[in-house]
């Protein structure tokens, strides 16, 4: 019934990796996972009520982070941590149903040092990256890539709280982020994007961690 909620069906992974992040394809065909002992990208596909595993990509060193489909389903971004200089990487893959081809990558360096959530704009041509600089927490940043099909570029990085999470509207003007960071009572900050710089437009006082958020559609 529309107001039931029933269990479908399970797999084991042919891993024993932790898995971090889970993202499901915009036709909801397919489902991305990372793993962050073995730094990979797993792709299952849903056939009926059960997933098989098309695709196991070792990105090489690091630890892995977010995953995250692009709205078309043609591109998978995805986030590393680079363990011996704490660098984070946002690497571009094309996904050929069968096969994710490395588009670009660009290294965003050590802020912020823990990158928590990772967002593309609707409208698939910007990649939104909130985290947290916990060594520094004067610097962290809300940053914001331009993504043409082909490269990634640095459009503008706002200073702001630790963020925990966030996420594009669906005009691809605002965004609204969580922080943590400091102590209660927290807040969800929404920003406005012109194409070129962020602004800080309001703020809304939560008693909790803001953990994940949402826009409605």
């Amino acid at each position: 019934t529309d107001d039931e909620l029933v269990f479908l069906s399970s797999t084991t992974l042919t891993t024993s990796d932790d898995i971090y992040y889970v993202d499901w394809s915009p036709n909801g065909n397919y489902v991305a996972l990372s793993g962050s002992t073995n730094c990979s990208i797993y792709v299952y596909k849903l056939n009926g009520t059960s997933f098989n595993q098309v695709i196991e990509l070792d990105v090489g060193i690091g630890t892995a982070r977010q995953v995250k489909w692009s709205p078309d389903g043609r591109h998978i971004a995805f986030c590393r941590v680079l363990s011996s200089t704490d660098n984070n990487d946002l690497m571009i893959y094309q996904f050929n149903n069968d096969s994710l081809i490395e588009v670009d990558t660009v290294n965003l360096g050590t802020s912020p040092d823990y990158l928590f959530s990772v967002d593309w704009s609707p409208n698939g041509n910007y990649i939104a990256l909130a985290g947290a600089e916990l060594e520094s927490p004067d610097a962290n940043e809300l940053k914001i890539y331009s993504f043409d099909g082909n490269s990634l570029s640095h459009i503008t990085s706002y200073n702001t709280q630790s963020l925990l999470c966030v996420s594009w509207n669906p005009d691809s003007k605002y965004l609204i982020a969580g922080e943590f960071d400091g102590s209660a009572p927290y807040k969800a900050h929404l920003f406005y994007f012109d194409g070129s710089t962020i602004t800080s437009k309001y703020e809304f006082v939560k008693d909790g961690t803001v953990s994940d958020i949402r826009w409605d559609s």
